[in-house]
């Protein structure tokens, strides 16, 4: 059996955005069916990016001299130019599963974060098998051209003979919050000259007064 199913779309406006899609393949006289699914939400701002994700797909039945794969990928990129500095704040998970008991197979799953620039390289990646990772937080950015990316895949391979289910997930979820660092004023030299003169004159009236004293004696 084979079945696939493919789907790119780019969006150049701020705002939310959602795609999602999915694909089966069943062969019912060897009663193994596969199915494969991917969605995608995200909104983009000037103060903020937000976006959840997963890939996903599956093998149920049981056949001998019989194969079936799954593959499927999800992935969203954003590139910006930072103008000012600002402060971003990086929260949420990500998280992967996978099961495959049958002979000689295999599941995968990958959820993948990165975001680089100028002087910052952040990088979420799951390990198989440890559940959901969390994350949270916050680092200085300098102006410059940044690269916001995400991915999740997941992968399957049966076994021969196949008994399955066999399984993957992948799923990722961040929220990033930009927050403009306020330009620091450099305080005028004369504000800081003045106390020295104040100081420096207070001296020369006491000395005048001094020898004034000094004389009538």
């Amino acid at each position: 059996m084979s079945d696939s199913f493919g789907f790119a779309a780019s969006n150049s406006q701020l705002g939310p955005y959602q795609v999602s899609k999915s694909g089966q393949a069943t062969v019912p006289e060897r009663e193994v069916t596969a199915d494969a699914a991917t969605g995608q939400t995200s909104n983009v701002s000037a103060a903020n990016i937000s976006v959840d994700m997963e890939a996903r797909s599956q093998i149920d039945g049981s056949a001998n001299h019989f194969r079936a794969n799954t593959a499927v990928s999800n992935q969203f990129l954003f590139l910006f130019d930072l103008t000012s500095p600002a402060i971003v704040h990086l929260t949420r998970s990500v998280g992967n599963i996978a099961v495959n008991d049958t002979p000689n197979g295999s599941s995968s799953a990958d959820a993948q974060l990165l975001f680089t620039g100028p002087g910052l390289h952040f990088e979420r990646e799951n390990c198989l098998f440890c559940g959901t990772l969390t994350f949270d937080e916050q680092f200085l950015l300098n102006p410059g051209t940044y690269t916001f990316s995400a991915l999740t895949d997941g992968n399957i391979v049966s076994g021969n003979p196949f008994y399955g289910p066999a399984f993957s997930s992948a799923s990722l979820s961040v929220n990033a919050d930009f927050t403009t660092v306020p330009e620091t004023v450099p305080e005028p030299r004369w504000v800081a000259i003045i106390p020295a003169l104040l100081a420096a004159i207070c001296c020369a009236v006491a000395r005048r007064r001094y020898v004034g004293a000094t004389d009538r004696t």
